[in-house]
Parts: structure tokens; C-alpha cells; sequence
């Protein structure tokens, strides 16, 4: 069902190269795209990282050009995928069942219609925009520029107290970098990966040794970057994403495996030497962290956790409706001596509980497990690790269960997870599957 697209590795033993996926120019490759979709593709990171309103204007735009192009050509084979037509019954619940039955129905019905648009802006980008070679490398490239953009800023703005832009810290242990917001590692660490991937793609770096340093460096950065920010979810998940990615290292160049250990142990020696002279950094990320699992149901995030529970436990099957769980918890739950409500229950999980209930939760969760199968079995299929903990690592920072999170309805963090899902779907097949050649020689990868 699958061929392995790894014309240049053949056999580490021989000295070949080992990085197990197949490289590109991406010089080449932007000039091959057509130009709006070449500047299309290298705008969307900054698109979607720096500012609310042109992430979730992108979406929109994106999502109904996908329609249009869909029924212009006749082709809705998309619709087709699992995970698509798992979406699809989704949001006939939410507006036939959930909605009708929730706080503030007109409310919950305007806000399904308007869920449909992050699926199929991960269509958009699985099996349109990202659906070649050239494409995907355009596209991971920028994503690194623009990460590696954020991440100087912020370093500069830990430094010297405001960024080059003028923006000052958050507070003396949060930093902003260029988005004004105290999380700027939240979303730079859903992206991560596509321009981590982007350096095992990278044709002109030939020589493995030379090309594993690169990555590790980066790793071994972006980790760094993600402790001085302060936010101590986001460092948690870095943690345990770099030893997903360290275990597709070691199973994808059992030839450098001593070497990969000296790089990886750097993190934690970064880590430690950092503390000891920012001890207030360590105080938050790590202390902090201690005290707050060590006393979770006192904690801030324990008693919100808490409400969104009691929240779902007043309707467990069918939800109050998407978008009335602020109003619902003002209005029933709030006391003088108990102040828990937020716009959100800070977890992806209880949200989609509270809001849509068990069922609506297990139609989502069918429906991402649908799509991270279609990503991953081509990869596993062929044991293309190194690709396989990309995608995995990119998969787990957005919808591991205990995780504090964002609002997963907001659009800013929305389309950051699923944009991501987009070149997870996009890059499995391209790298990871049957490839076929078009016309003009370009490798195009069926969706």
C-alpha cells in the first residue's frame, strides 16, 4: 500500500546518509510554487503567530478558497478521510443536539457553524496548499525563520528588559517576545516541530554529522527559550516532547547514538548552569510547578480545574452549549467565597465536556484520533522515525489530557493546533507514503 520515499538512504552501515526522509532545495522549491503560493506559504507562520485577527482572518479566507476551489473542480474526494466525515457528524450534533439543549442556544448554534472552519483549514492545508514537496519545504522553512525571529526577541527582551520592538516583559519572571502576551511559548511550541523537520529536509546540508548537530542545537535552544519565558506548562511539555523526539533520533542513527547522548544531555546541563544564575526563573518553572502539583486542589488551576468539572456534572451528556460556559458558571456556580469562573476551564478535555458533554467529547476525540492514525501509519509502516516523532511530539503538545491550555475555541490558539494538524496530515503522506510526479516533474502527494 505504501512505498518508503527515501531515494538517497539506503543503508547507514555503508556510509550513507542516514536522515531518513527525502531532502529538498528550498531555494528551488519557492521558485518552482507558483508565486502567490510561494508568498502565500512563507507569510502564514508570521500569519498565524503574531497576531489574532490575521491568524483567525487567514483561517477564514483559507477555509472558504478551499470550498471554492473543491466545488470549482468537481473534487470533494477529501471529504472522504475519516477524521473529515467524524467532523463533519460533530458539528451536525452541536447544531441539532447540543445547541438546542444548551444555556444559550442561539449562542452555542452560531459558534458549531463557525467550528466547521478549523477542519477544513487543516483539509485546506493536508491536501491543497501543502500537497508537494516544494510546498512543504517553502512552508517549514518559514516556520523556522519566523521561530528563530521569535525566539532571538525574546532572548533579547529576557536581556535587557524589553524586546526590539519596544515591549516590555510581562513581569519580572513572564516574557511576551513580539506578541504583547505572556505566550509566546504556548504557540511557538506548536510549531516547533515543522521547523525541526525542516533541518532533516535541508538538501545542502549533505553531511549527517553536520546536519544532527544543527538539529540538536536547535532542540537544545528552543528548550532553553521555552524555560526563560515562564511558562511552566509549556517548559513540561517541551521536556517530555524532546524525549519523544530523542527516542526518533536514537531508533533512526544508531551510528551517532553515543554522540546524540552527549547533545541531548546538554539540555538539562543548560538548564541547571541558567538556574543557577537566574534563580527566579527557577523559582516559578520549577519550584513552583513542585508546589502547585504537591498542592493541586488549593492551586488556582485545581480550583478552575474543579469548576469545569461541576460544570459538566450539571449536564454529563449533552453539554451547556459552546460558548456558555462563562455565562453558566457566573450565573449558577459563582459565590462570594468561591470565585472559580474564567472564560474557560484552562483544559481542553473539560472544556469540550462542559460545553458539548461526553458525547460531543467522544466525537472530537474520535475524530483527532482518526486523523493522528491517517498521519502516523504510513510513517510507522515504513519506519521513517525521525518523521514519525515530528509528528507525534506535535500531536501531544496540543492534546495531552492533563495539560493547562488555552481555550481550544479561541482563534488565535485554534488556529496555531490546527495548522499544525494541517502539515501533520500534509507532511505524512508527502514523506511518509506513495509519492507521484505531475507534469512539470514536481513531487505532488495524493490526499
Amino acid at each position: 500500500m505504501y512505498s518508503k520515499v527515501t531515494p538517497e538512504i539506503v543503508n547507514q552501515s555503508v556510509g550513507a546518509n542516514p536522515v531518513n526522509c527525502g531532502s529538498v532545495s528550498f531555494t528551488q522549491s519557492f521558485f518552482q510554487l507558483r508565486r502567490s503560493h510561494a508568498m502565500y506559504l512563507a507569510l502564514l507562520p508570521a500569519l498565524m503567530l503574531f497576531s489574532r485577527g490575521f491568524a483567525d482572518v487567514t483561517v477564514v479566507l483559507t477555509s472558504c478558497a478551499f470550498l471554492w476551489r473543491s466545488a470549482c473542480q468537481g473534487n470533494w474526494s477529501w471529504c472522504r478521510q475519516r477524521w473529515v466525515l467524524l467532523s463533519a457528524i460533530l458539528v451536525a450534533y452541536l447544531l441539532l443536539i447540543s445547541a438546542p439543549l444548551g444555556y444559550k442556544p442561539w449562542e452555542s448554534v452560531i459558534y458549531s457553524l463557525t467550528y466547521l472552519r478549523w477542519p477544513l483549514f487543516a483539509a485546506a492545508l493536508g491536501c491543497w496548499l501543502l500537497n508537494s514537496r516544494n510546498a512543504l519545504a517553502v512552508f517549514s522553512m518559514a516556520v523556522l525563520a519566523t521561530l528563530l525571529f521569535v525566539v532571538f526577541d525574546t532572548f533579547w527582551q529576557f536581556v535587557f528588559g524589553q524586546d526590539i520592538f519596544g515591549v516590555e516583559k510581562y513581569d519580572p519572571v513572564r516574557l511576551t517576545g513580539p506578541m504583547r502576551n505572556p505566550i509566546v511559548g504556548n504557540l511557538s511550541l506548536r510549531l516547533f516541530f515543522i521547523g525541526f523537520f525542516a533541518l532533516a529536509i535541508w538538501r545542502q546540508m549533505k553531511e549527517p554529522g553536520l546536519k544532527l548537530a544543527l538539529m540538536t542545537v536547535w532542540l537544545v535552544l528552543f528548550v532553553l527559550f521555552v524555560y526563560v519565558t515562564g511558562e511552566r506548562m509549556s517548559f513540561l511539555l517541551v521536556l517530555v516532547a524532546s524525549c519523544i523526539l530523542s527516542v526518533g533520533f536514537f531508533c533512526e542513527f544508531p551510528r551517532y547514538r553515543n554522540w546524540l547522548i552527549a547533545w541531548i544531555c546538554a539540555i538539562p546541563a543548560c538548564i541547571m548552569l541558567f538556574s543557577l544564575i537566574h534563580t527566579d526563573v527557577f523559582e516559578r518553572i520549577v519550584m513552583a510547578t513542585l508546589a502547585s502539583i504537591k498542592n493541586f486542589s488549593d492551586d488556582p488551576y485545581g480550583r478552575v480545574f474543579t469548576t469545569g468539572f461541576d460544570v459538566w456534572k450539571s449536564h454529563p451528556f449533552t453539554g451547556i452549549g459552546l460558548a456558555n460556559y462563562a455565562d453558566y458558571c457566573d450565573v449558577f456556580l459563582r459565590t462570594e467565597e468561591f470565585n472559580s469562573c474564567q472564560r474557560h476551564p484552562h483544559n481542553i478535555y473539560l472544556h469540550w465536556l462542559a460545553e458539548t458533554g461526553v458525547v460531543g467529547t467522544l466525537l472530537f476525540v474520535a475524530s483527532i484520533t482518526a486523523l493522528a492514525w491517517q498521519a502516523l501509519a504510513p510513517v510507522v509502516h515504513h519506519k521513517n522515525w525521525l518523521l514519525g516523532s515530528c509528528i507525534l511530539a506535535t500531536l501531544f503538545v496540543s492534546f495531552w489530557p492533563i495539560a493547562s491550555s488555552a481555550s481550544f475555541f479561541n482563534n488565535w490558539f485554534g488556529a496555531i493546533i490546527w495548522c499544525g494538524l494541517g502539515w501533520v496530515l500534509a507532511i505524512s503522506v508527502c514523506f511518509g507514503s506513495v509519492n507521484h510526479s505531475d507534469i512539470n516533474g514536481r513531487v505532488t502527494c495524493p490526499c
